[in-house]
């Protein structure tokens, strides 16, 4: 008997023929889907158009399609599980590119490492223009001193390299006697010995927040109150002084026991209104003094 539901206008119905030899049957087999719909206009009476199919048949489709269904569930969750695990293997590469800018950023060159190659290609050129990028630069920190250079990029501000009138404090350094000193050594001891002084007297200028400008010989120069602005910088020189005698001091005591020629220092300060930032070519960053000593 008929079961009809509409669905706008389609009728679909359930139909089931009795088998005669078998009452209770109820397989499938025995068991229609009809689907009709009346059609107006080519008549007195409406048309009735339908088709039917068996159950089973049916059934068999439904299952084709829950198969399918479930095999692009199937599908669509691995998927994002690859996609997820493809994800973090990506972000790990740029998790190290980032970590490693920030130590450029604040030009701590010796603590950055050259990043790795990689299968992506994007990820491989980017790590290759980082590892040129990095062996530029520690070639440049060779000519410029890195404490100027990290100054300047800490300050953040525009122009701060601009030539500009400052009140400074200036040092001046050299070793008394290096001349006959040096002669008696190969250049390589000299180079060691000088890069060991040096060693010292620039910790004790960035201790007290001087900026080393440049090495010339045997000398140093140094400036307290610029590219950072520091108040009492001219107290903060001679602290730093005081700091460079102390350490040779003892860094004397050690080089008699290691056979190191002991090292004598003259320091000269001078505070009062300077120029201050580029001056020549572009990219050379020097300091020249309006007052006379």
């Amino acid at each position: 008997m008929p079961r009809p539901k509409h669905a706008r206008d389609i009728e679909i119905a359930e139909i089931r023929v009795d088998d005669r030899d078998d009452p209770t049957s109820w397989d499938g087999e025995n068991t229609y889907v009809a689907i009709t719909r009346e059609i107006t206009g080519y008549g007195d009476r409406p048309w009735t158009l339908g088709a039917y199919f068996k159950t089973s048949q049916i059934g068999d489709e439904i299952e084709r399609v829950m198969g399918s269904a479930m095999l692009g569930l199937g599908a669509m969750a691995v998927a994002v599980i690859v996609a997820i695990l493809l994800g973090k293997r990506l972000s790990r590469p740029i998790q190290a590119i980032a970590g490693q800018a920030t130590r450029v950023a604040d030009f701590d060159l010796d603590g950055v490492t050259p990043l790795p190659r990689s299968r992506v290609l994007e990820l491989d050129n980017q790590a290759s223009a980082f590892n040129a990028m990095l062996i530029g630069l520690r070639a440049f920190s060779t000519y410029i001193p890195r404490s100027l250079v990290a100054k300047l990029v800490r300050t953040g501000e525009i122009g701060i390299a601009e030539p500009r009138e400052a009140v400074v404090t200036v040092m001046f350094t050299d070793i008394a006697g290096f001349t006959t000193l040096s002669e008696q050594m190969d250049a390589a001891a000299a180079a060691r010995l000088l890069n060991h002084h040096f060693a010292i007297l620039c910790g004790a200028v960035d201790a007290h927040g001087g900026t080393v400008d440049k090495f010339l010989g045997d000398g140093m120069l140094a400036f307290f109150g610029a590219p950072d602005r520091l108040k009492g910088h001219a107290a903060a020189a001679v602290r730093a002084a005081a700091a460079i005698r102390e350490e040779l001091d003892k860094d004397n005591l050690e080089a008699a026991g290691e056979g190191r020629p002991p090292l004598h220092v003259r320091i000269g300060i001078h505070t009062g209104s300077v120029i201050v930032g580029n001056i020549g070519h572009p990219t050379a960053s020097t300091i020249r003094s309006s007052a006379t000593p």
